[in-house]
């Protein structure tokens, strides 16, 4: 694992997190879209005649890998947190939170702390070559 990955993993999960909260919101609108037809004839409309079931399994699990998920995102921001303050160099700091902590895009970044993208990108990479991965 590269420098940068490392560095990411708090924003990749973040984005693995929001992409199972919608399944598991399509999931909770189907559970809730789901009616009961009272008839005489007993048939299912379904393939599936334990849909609702499943689709609550489905939820069930969705709930437990989010919650997981956002164990996995508590350690690594953690994690990367300790590897920026770890470094000793204010701007570079400055750079790499912005980046990994507050996930902001780079011209935002040199807006922010008012230098230019290339000056950004130097303190970018000179931040993750001080930075030891534990």
């Amino acid at each position: 694992m590269t420098t940068r990955e490392y560095m990411n993993r708090p924003f990749e999960l973040k984005r693995q997190i929001r992409i199972k909260t919608s399944q598991l919101q399509g999931i909770r609108n189907l559970i809730n879209g789901t009616s009961v037809v009272i008839s005489e004839i007993p048939h299912s409309d379904s393939p599936d005649p334990h849909r609702l079931e499943s689709l609550l399994a489905q939820s069930l699990d969705l709930e437990l890998e989010i919650k997981k998920m956002d164990e996995d995102l508590a350690k690594a921001t953690a994690e990367v947190t300790t590897a920026i303050n770890s470094i000793n160099n204010p701007s570079c700091e400055e750079v790499l939170t912005a980046r990994y902590l507050n996930f902001k895009d780079w011209t935002t970044i040199a807006r922010e702390l008012d230098y230019c993208k290339d000056w950004i990108f130097r303190l970018h990479r000179k931040g993750l070559n001080l930075v030891r991965i534990a």
